[in-house]
Protein backbone atom coordinates (compact mmCIF):
# COMPACT_ATOMS: atom_id res chain seq x y z
CA UNK A 1 0.00 0.00 0.00
CA UNK A 2 1.23 3.52 -0.56
CA UNK A 3 1.57 5.89 1.74
CA UNK A 4 -1.46 8.06 0.86
CA UNK A 5 -3.84 5.10 1.03
CA UNK A 6 -2.58 4.46 5.02
CA UNK A 7 -2.94 7.60 5.53
CA UNK A 8 -6.46 7.89 4.20
CA UNK A 9 -7.41 4.61 5.95
CA UNK A 10 -6.01 6.43 9.23
CA UNK A 11 -8.12 9.33 8.94
CA UNK A 12 -11.31 7.58 8.17
CA UNK A 13 -10.89 5.14 11.15
CA UNK A 14 -10.42 7.93 13.28
CA UNK A 15 -13.40 9.66 11.44
CA UNK A 16 -15.86 6.94 12.56
CA UNK A 17 -14.78 6.17 15.59
CA UNK A 18 -15.45 9.57 16.49
CA UNK A 19 -18.57 9.13 14.81
CA UNK A 20 -19.36 6.09 16.84
CA UNK A 21 -18.31 7.95 19.65
CA UNK A 22 -21.06 10.98 19.56
CA UNK A 23 -23.82 8.55 18.86
CA UNK A 24 -22.44 6.97 22.43
CA UNK A 25 -22.33 10.10 23.67
CA UNK A 26 -25.51 11.16 22.08
CA UNK A 27 -27.59 8.32 23.88
CA UNK A 28 -28.92 6.29 20.92
CA UNK A 29 -28.00 3.19 22.83
CA UNK A 30 -30.50 3.78 25.47
CA UNK A 31 -33.28 4.20 22.69
CA UNK A 32 -32.83 1.06 20.92
CA UNK A 33 -36.31 -0.03 21.46
CA UNK A 34 -37.88 3.15 19.58
CA UNK A 35 -38.36 3.15 16.15
CA UNK A 36 -37.59 6.94 15.43
CA UNK A 37 -34.25 6.45 17.12
CA UNK A 38 -33.44 3.04 15.28
CA UNK A 39 -33.40 5.40 11.69
CA UNK A 40 -31.95 8.34 13.58
CA UNK A 41 -29.05 5.66 14.68
CA UNK A 42 -29.13 4.28 10.55
CA UNK A 43 -29.68 7.61 8.59
CA UNK A 44 -26.16 8.44 10.99
CA UNK A 45 -24.32 5.48 10.62
CA UNK A 46 -24.65 5.55 6.77
CA UNK A 47 -23.71 9.51 6.47
CA UNK A 48 -20.80 8.55 9.25
CA UNK A 49 -19.91 5.99 6.68
CA UNK A 50 -20.14 8.02 3.21
CA UNK A 51 -18.10 10.72 4.82
CA UNK A 52 -15.32 8.58 5.53
CA UNK A 53 -15.61 6.85 2.18
CA UNK A 54 -15.35 10.36 1.04
CA UNK A 55 -12.42 11.36 3.16
CA UNK A 56 -10.71 8.18 2.24
CA UNK A 57 -11.33 8.95 -1.29
CA UNK A 58 -10.03 12.93 -0.88
CA UNK A 59 -6.60 11.79 0.55
CA UNK A 60 -5.95 8.93 -1.59
CA UNK A 61 -7.12 10.50 -4.63
CA UNK A 62 -6.08 8.07 -7.68
CA UNK A 63 -3.86 5.60 -6.04
CA UNK A 64 -6.49 3.10 -4.99
CA UNK A 65 -6.94 2.52 -8.73
CA UNK A 66 -3.56 2.44 -9.76
CA UNK A 67 -2.78 -1.59 -10.64
CA UNK A 68 0.33 -2.81 -9.00
CA UNK A 69 3.22 -3.22 -11.98
CA UNK A 70 5.98 -5.48 -11.72
CA UNK A 71 7.87 -3.59 -9.95
CA UNK A 72 6.05 -3.26 -7.08
CA UNK A 73 5.31 -7.07 -6.75
CA UNK A 74 9.25 -7.70 -6.56
CA UNK A 75 9.27 -6.17 -2.99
Amino acid sequence: MRVKEVLGIAIMAAWIALGVWAMNQFGFQDHMHDWVWSIGAAISLFIIIVVGVAIFFAIAKETPWIWFNKSDSDS
